[in-house]
């Protein structure tokens, strides 16, 4: 793919990878479904190196939190000094001009580290200010707001979730009424992840019953035209996260970004979107780096009738099936990365992808983690246990897993080519056979008109096919590219339960044997694909 001169075709949304193998009429080339390769810049790869240090010593110190048990603000100004806050950003503007293939995997880097200061990055570069700014913005607005972002001097969030609309982002009540050259702003948000006074927002919101979207640099201090409003989460703990209501609050006009043609503000926050269901597919390979590390830590600590955890094939295939699914999540990240630097919209690809590493993440956490644990798995200050429910949000966080498969369903519905005979043979020669009959059954599904039937149920069931379908193209391209032979195995397991899961057959005596080597070859080694994991605490210790 072309990484440098993009094809503005690209961003078409029947140029999707995903609804091509459906329905287009020539054959989808395997290479959409294929991850770039190509090495980091070394400018960036200098960031990315003195950032991960930062984050690496403060763990180390224990200093990575405030008084407040929030992100420290001494470590957010120490990265901004690394360029960690400008990654994302254009040289032009003082950052690194990095792609997201090579930044998702940074955030999984990062993440491996400290889950939350990952997730603020991905927050401040991939749904805050910096890409509407980057994407939208004027040559003055992007001169006015993006060199403080790079540094860090201002951190970014974006403001669409009200109170009644949350998935419906069209039903959102505030309203922004024009008044000379400014605009007044009234209205309450919800649920902001880094929202906080000084900080720079994108915020959706009417104006002259369109929907819009301004730049608003937030006060110092709340005032009458700006107040807080807490959102107590149990996850983000560590992470501001939480309201605002706006009464007149006054922005410059100019502050107003520009969607593209024909379309309102919910293009550009969906734009965004995109590049943040990418980044929870990046942040949950770190997260299952770090359960697979306190699984493996406690198998080997523990000992049952006499023999350690690690050596019971039960624990071992729970650590070869974490594995996997970091496989997966290693896959569908580097992959949503190399499309979007293509200048792929990667809607539907993202969902995917934001999809099934929230539901891998939370597999893992809940049905493999919790019965290796067993009871310590509740004590505070267990490492996989006191994050229980950061492992559970994502399955929310920007779409809720089913809402977003109708939502597929409905996209890949509108204007479909019709398919003859031959051009189903030739697709079924590059692609796996059941893109074919997928895209057969959705047509099936369409009237004569071209509108969409069926139950919700019955058409939730077809985008689950279709996302599984999919990220089993897409892991067994990445396999072939991984260099790393355990990761390659680890790839081929996950492969295997998918293909089966998919035709509805049992595991071999031989894939279930092959399934316990390699959960026993990683607890056995000391893989470098893991990371620098956090070293395990075990709660309850005692003298072997």
């Amino acid at each position: 793919m072309n990484f440098g001169q993009q094809n503005p075709a690209n961003e078409r949304a029947d140029q999707s990878p995903v609804y091509r193998a459906l329905w287009s009429a020539v054959d989808c080339p395997q290479q959409l479904f294929q991850s770039a390769d190509d090495p980091v810049p070394a400018h960036v790869e200098l960031v990315m190196s003195a950032s991960l240090q930062v984050l690496q010593q403060h763990r180390e110190r224990g200093t990575l939190r405030g008084t407040d048990n929030k992100n420290s603000d001494a470590v957010i100004r120490e990265l901004g000094r690394a360029g960690y806050w400008g990654l994302l950003v254009a040289r032009d503007y003082g950052g690194s001009g990095c792609g997201l293939r090579h930044f998702l995997p940074f955030l999984t880097r990062a993440a491996t580290i400290d889950a939350p200061f990952a997730g603020l990055a991905a927050v401040h570069g991939c749904i805050g200010a910096v890409d509407p700014l980057q994407s939208f913005g004027s040559p003055a607005q992007q001169q006015r707001y993006l060199p403080a972002l790079a540094r860090g001097d201002k951190l970014s969030a974006f403001a669409s979730t009200e109170p009644a609309a949350g998935s419906d982002l069209r039903r959102i009540r505030t309203i922004a009424v024009r008044a000379g050259n400014e605009l007044r702003l009234t209205g309450q948000k919800a649920f902001v992840t880094n929202l906080a006074p000084g900080r720079t927002i994108g915020l959706l919101c009417r104006l002259e019953d369109q929907l819009a979207v301004v730049v608003v640099d937030l006060p110092a201090e709340e005032n009458q035209q700006f107040s807080l409003v807490p959102n107590p989460l149990h996850p983000l703990r560590h992470t501001i996260n939480q309201g605002m209501k706006l009464t007149n609050f006054a922005v410059p006009l100019d502050s107003l970004l520009a969607p593209p043609a024909g379309k309102d503000g919910l293009a550009i926050v969906y734009h965004g979107l995109n590049r943040g269901r990418a980044a929870i597919a990046a942040l949950a390979a770190g997260h299952l780096r770090a359960i697979l590390g306190g699984m493996l830590a406690w198998a080997r600590y523990r000992h049952v009738q006499g023999q350690p955890l690690a050596a019971t094939e039960l624990v071992q295939a729970r650590v070869a099936r974490v594995a996997a699914l970091i496989a997966g999540c290693d896959a569908l990240a580097a992959w949503c990365g190399t499309l979007l630097d293509a200048g792929y919209r990667c809607e539907l690809e993202a969902m995917i992808a934001k999809v099934f590493a929230s539901q891998a993440v939370k597999e893992a956490a809940l049905n493999l983690a919790l019965p290796t644990h067993g009871g310590r798995f509740f004590l505070r200050g267990q490492a996989t246990g006191d994050n229980a429910y950061d492992y559970l949000a994502p399955c929310i966080y920007e779409g809720e897993n089913d809402l977003l498969g109708l939502a597929m369903i409905h996209a890949l519905a509108k204007k479909p080519a019709r398919r003859s005979k031959d051009e189903e043979s030739r697709r079924s020669n590059a692609l796996p056979a059941e893109w074919g009959a997928m895209g057969a059954e959705l047509e099936q599904l369409l009237d004569s008109n071209g509108k969409l039937g069926g139950t919700q149920s019955q058409l939730l069931e077809l985008a689950q096919r279709i996302q599984a379908v999919t990220a089993l193209t897409v892991i067994q391209a990445w396999q072939q590219q991984s260099p790393n032979q355990l990761q390659q195995s680890a790839a081929e397991l996950l492969c295997q339960q998918m293909q089966r899961t998919l035709s509805g057959t049992r595991a071999t005596p031989n894939e279930r044997a092959c399934e316990v080597q390699l959960g026993r070859e990683i607890l056995t080694s000391d893989p470098a694909w893991l990371g620098p994991v956090a070293e395990f605490e075990i709660p309850l210790s005692y003298d072997a």
